[in-house]
């Protein structure tokens, strides 16, 4: 449903969106989705980004961090991330950008720094949480995340789980936190090959059953559980495939290759360890019949919403964060979180009953285009701008 309490300003809304992974954090397709929606809510949006981020029609992109990412020493790459954002933030002070919007994954020293400065411009700090806390601990630094959540005038969040979470890890007020959903990818998947074009494509059989476990490889995903879980699925259906596609972070791939060859499921795996690019990653989803997220912890997933924008059932554990969006059996299934038994049962029931499960691929679908409209965030958003400003 589209916002309809708040017209478009005569004089648009400038804002900063400060965003600095872009494609090689794989933020492009949620950016790109904000910055429509903000567009088409009249405001005026300035995306400040890494410099390997592709030029994109209708966006002002501006590749103002330089060689952040790559073969340079940690103190290189700092260095250059703290001149990306003091550039990044004067521009927006002189463009008279009065909202810097900065998108936080892991809140520490150059996370504070931006907003700092931000704030010594006298601009407004408005924050969008991903993770609450880092998904890696050495990544935590308590006392700079409270600082950026004090310092922020609103803080976004995507879900009623990680407002709760925020409130009981750093005692914020609930005036101070905004749950706004994360938006659907229909408007940028574009054309969805067939499955058998798609599985030709990626050199997979066509009478597979094939589960997707795609994404950046981090320990809180839980990619062991799920290939613990393919031991018994494959002695149930021993044409049960897992394509596992996407890039480890902060660990090596090698770690799983040994668990695979000790399972002994080394023709049910299928590991395509790299960044997928964008346009290729409409093959994995469409040549997929059950898509997997067996996380351990998390505080919202572009994988889930992707996944459902594909019409393709998923399968979740039973975090909070997940369950907010996924009624088993509805428009998704769910298992018990960290239980491999209870995941490969999971995924023994839907291959068993195929036609039935496929049913919340569509569900699923109708969902994310009802609830996590771009044009409705974009409303969401610039009507929390306004607040601020006020």
């Amino acid at each position: 449903m589209k916002s309809k309490n708040c017209n478009k300003k005569d004089s648009p809304l400038k804002v900063a969106l400060i965003e600095q992974e872009g494609r090689h954090g794989g933020m492009v397709p949620y950016d790109v989705g904000l910055i429509n929606g903000l567009n088409s809510a009249g405001v005026d949006v300035a995306w400040f980004t890494c410099d390997n981020t592709p030029d994109i029609d209708g966006v002002d992109l501006r590749k103002t961090y330089l060689r952040v990412f790559g073969d340079y020493s940690r103190w290189i790459r700092g260095l250059r991330f703290i001149k990306g954002t003091i550039t990044s933030i004067v521009i927006a002070a002189i463009e008279n950008r009065s909202i810097c919007h900065f998108q936080i994954f892991n809140p520490g020293f150059l996370e504070f720094f931006g907003v700092l400065v931000a704030r010594g411009l006298f601009r407004k700090v408005i924050v969008t949480v991903h993770d609450v806390e880092p998904l890696v601990e050495s990544k935590s630094v308590p006392f700079l995340m409270n600082l950026i959540y004090f310092m922020a005038v609103k803080i976004i969040v995507h879900n009623f789980a990680s407002q709760k979470e925020l409130q009981a890890l750093a005692g914020i007020p609930p005036s101070k936190i905004c749950v706004i959903y994360h938006g659907n990818y229909l408007d940028t998947i574009g054309d969805i090959p067939n499955k058998a074009f798609a599985r030709n494509r990626l050199g997979l059989l066509d009478d597979v059953k094939l589960i997707l476990f795609f994404g950046q490889i981090k320990k809180v995903k839980g990619l062991d559980i799920l290939l613990e879980a393919m031991k018994r699925v494959s002695e149930e259906h021993p044409n049960a495939v897992c394509l596992v596609a996407g890039r480890p972070w902060k660990l090596k791939f090698s770690e799983y290759e040994l668990l695979i060859n000790r399972l002994g499921i080394e023709k049910n795996i299928v590991a395509d360890i790299r960044y997928i690019p964008d346009e290729e990653i409409k093959y994995f989803y469409s040549a997929s019949d059950l898509v997997v997220l067996p996380y351990r912890r998390i505080y919202q997933s572009g994988v889930l919403l992707l996944a459902m924008s594909y019409q393709r059932p998923v399968l979740v554990s039973n975090l909070p964060s997940m369950t907010e969006i996924i009624s088993d059996g509805v428009n998704g299934h769910v298992f018990d979180s960290g239980s491999a038994e209870s995941l490969a049962e999971k995924i023994i029931w839907f291959f068993d009953s195929l036609e039935n499960a496929n049913k919340v691929g569509v569900k699923g679908y109708q969902h994310v285009k009802a609830s996590n409209d771009w044009d409705d965030i974009g409303m969401r958003t610039r009507n929390l701008y306004v607040s601020c400003l006020s």
